[in-house]
């Protein structure tokens, strides 16, 4: 985010994930039900995790957690219920921290807010993962702890695309269509 102007700028930017751990034909027979099933939870305030409850030992299903980072200092805080979030129609970032746990419509859901010097850019960024619990969440958020580690991450990331798509046969306009 780049401030332009010659006075500190105080921004807020956030990220919303509809959050549903099943199997695709069972939360499209059902998605009310496969919601209720999902637990969330913060482990601090830029950092969240989303867990499907289990109905039997035989299933297994990773966590999802979704971190944020910037660059700088920033307050970050979240909300895991989608009807607070959305505030009747109208999106509203979290401003606070919100509510966690087994809630109805269960979603992920951080902002970050940050001052920017006049003439001064700043970085902010959001990371998804599916991992096997919180100690490998933590690890991913501390993983891309930094601008440089995050642009290093899109640029493998790039790099892996391009060759995924050269090894398939994929000319630029296939990929251009796919990604619509």
């Amino acid at each position: 985010v780049c401030n332009r102007t010659d006075a500190p700028l105080r921004a807020a930017l956030g990220s919303f994930i509809d959050v549903c751990i099943a199997p695709q034909a069972e939360f499209e027979a059902h998605p009310a039900f496969q919601r209720l099933l999902i637990e969330t939870r913060a482990l601090d305030d830029g950092l969240l995790l989303a867990r499907r409850r289990v109905r039997s030992a035989e299933e297994r299903y990773p966590l999802v957690c979704h971190f944020a980072g910037a660059e700088g200092e920033a307050e970050f805080h979240y909300e895991t219920d989608r009807a607070a979030f959305l505030r009747r129609g109208a999106v509203a970032l979290p401003t606070k921290n919100g509510r966690t746990g087994a809630v109805i419509g269960p979603c992920l859901s951080l902002s970050a807010e940050i001052e920017i010097p006049a003439r001064e850019k700043r970085c902010v960024w959001f990371g998804t993962a599916a991992v096997e619990d919180g100690g490998q969440a933590a690890a991913r958020r501390a993983r891309y702890k930094t601008p440089a580690a995050v642009r290093q991450a899109l640029s493998l990331a790039g790099l892996s695309a391009d060759v995924t798509a050269r090894e398939a046969g994929l000319s630029e306009s296939d990929e251009i269509a796919a990604q619509r």
